[in-house]
């Protein structure tokens, strides 16, 4: 059987300042990180919510096809009791390199930097902040955000960019890139509902 724990990342829209509009505008979101029960207790809720309305979503959530199945031959696909109705429509192998600061009291020492590269060719870029509750503390977060702007320009190297440090932190991410070029009526579809940016 399957061997994992479910993971969820649901943005933050308070932090966010009002969810994809802000995104837009600083290029960051932030997330809150659900796992294994609390996780699966979310996307249930999320799937009660959704009902029928699914059928009549557009979101294609019928039996997957052999072109689909195919892509799962051999690979055990995560079951969650309640969620049956849920289909599989990607799979994705990721070769990620990870670094980190070597100085633990530097500037950048609670960011985490990671590089994708899929099984598809699409490679991506990540620079990240853990920070524990936040809740309290808003500042936290912001000076994150500022750690990350800085640590991006400092690393962001292109012929775009030409030392005038302006860097772009806008990418797809590696389902969105996948979803657009493998599945656009469903990616269509996350845009209408507002669950990815057009």
């Amino acid at each position: 059987g399957w061997r994992g724990a479910w993971q969820v990342e649901r943005g933050n829209m308070e932090e966010d300042g009002g969810g994809a509009e802000a995104r837009k505008n600083d290029e960051m979101t932030v997330y809150e990180e659900l796992q294994c029960k609390d996780a699966k207790k979310l996307i249930l809720d999320m799937l009660a919510i959704l009902g029928d309305d699914v059928e009549t979503s557009g979101i294609n959530s019928g039996a997957p096809s052999s072109a689909v199945d195919s892509l799962y031959n051999g690979y055990d696909v995560p079951y969650l009791a309640g969620a049956e109705w849920l289909v599989s429509f990607a799979r994705l192998e990721t070769f990620r390199t990870c670094y980190e600061a070597t100085n633990s009291n530097g500037e950048f020492s609670a960011l985490k930097v990671d590089v994708d590269k899929t099984d598809f060719g699409y490679m991506v870029g990540e620079v990240e902040a853990v920070l524990d509750d936040v809740s309290e503390d808003k500042s936290k977060v912001e000076a994150a955000k500022e750690n990350i702007r800085k640590l991006v320009d400092l690393i962001s190297i292109s012929e775009n960019n030409q030392g005038d440090g302006a860097s772009s932190m806008a990418a797809l991410g590696k389902l969105e890139y996948y979803t657009i070029n493998n599945h656009r009526d469903n990616y269509d579809a996350y845009v209408k509902a507002g669950a990815m940016m057009n």
